[in-house]
Parts: C-alpha cells; sequence; structure tokens
C-alpha cells in the first residue's frame, strides 16, 4: 500500500527499494522502516521546499539534491546547546559503571570528558530531530502508515 505525505505518494516500489537499508527480523517490519524512512525524508524535504531551501544548480542527482535539503534544514532549524562542564561532569558522576577500565578501576573524568560531551551532543541533537519530525508530522496530511505527531510545537 502506498503512503501519501500531503498529497505526495511513495510508492511500494520506492518502499522495496529502501528495504535494503533497513535489515529487520521479517520482511514486514524491513517494509514498515523503510517506509517510515522515506516518509520523514518526504517531510524534511517539503518542510525544506517550503522554507526557500533548494539544492545547489548544478545538482541533478535526486537523491544527492534530496540529501542536501534535509541536512540544510536541519542545520538550519535544529541547534542544541553544547554540553557544559558540570553536564558532563554530572553524567559521568551518574553513570560510575560505564567509566571502568579493563581492570574494573574507574577512568578519570579528564580521560573521557570529551567523548561525554560528544555523546550529550548526540543524543541533544537525536532528541531535537525526532521532536522537529514530530512537529512536521503533525503538520501535515499522512495516509497510509502512522507516525508519531506533536500537537504543541513546545518540547515536552
Amino acid at each position: 500500500m502506498p503512503v501519501f505525505v500531503n498529497k505526495v505518494e511513495i510508492t511500494d516500489d520506492e518502499v522495496f527499494a529502501e528495504m535494503q537499508y533497513h535489515p529487520a527480523e521479517n520482511v514486514a517490519e524491513a517494509q514498515y522502516q523503510a517506509a517510515l524512512a522515506l516518509t520523514i525524508r518526504e517531510l524534511l524535504c517539503q518542510e525544506a521546499s517550503r522554507l526557500g531551501i533548494t539544492p545547489p544548480v548544478e545538482q541533478d542527482d535526486t537523491e544527492l539534491a534530496r540529501e542536501y535539503l534535509v541536512n540544510s534544514l536541519l542545520e538550519q532549524e535544529i541547534t542544541v546547546p553544547t554540553p557544559t562542564e558540570e553536564e558532563c561532569e554530572r553524567y559521568y558522576q551518574r553513570n560510575p559503571s560505564i567509566f571502568r577500565d579493563q581492570d574494573g578501576n574507574v577512568v578519570p573524568f579528564a580521560a573521557v570528558r570529551e567523548s561525554i560531551a560528544e555523546y550529550l551532543q548526540e543524543a541533544s541533537e537525536q532528541q531535537a530531530m525526532k521532536h522537529y519530525v514530530k512537529i512536521l508530522a503533525g503538520q501535515a496530511s499522512i495516509a497510509g502508515i502512522t507516525l508519531e505527531r506533536a500537537t504543541s510545537p513546545l518540547v515536552n
């Protein structure tokens, strides 16, 4: 069954082609994950177009153009603060079992501070991206797949 995002169709053939990138325990799960990924990409591309983001003129590869739109949109619309020293230290203190070497000794904070900051930054970006997609889904007309939607732009 095809999926529609604001009247733009994502065909079964597109979903089947995308399935190779979504290994799963069964075909139905791979098909769902592929359809979900294509739905999210279409939402993001439509929002990029709405905001006037366009790929470079010389870009004639459709996949690269879509990738450019999505990346440009996310760069423009999603910003998260850099984790502070205190936040990194708090994470380190709350998760002592993670920061042990092979002999069971606690690794000093200074040795893992950068890794913690990168992890916290990535986690914040992922959370912001998920929320942004929920907002876009809440504003869109989507048929053929269920997508979690936000009814408010406020972060929960």
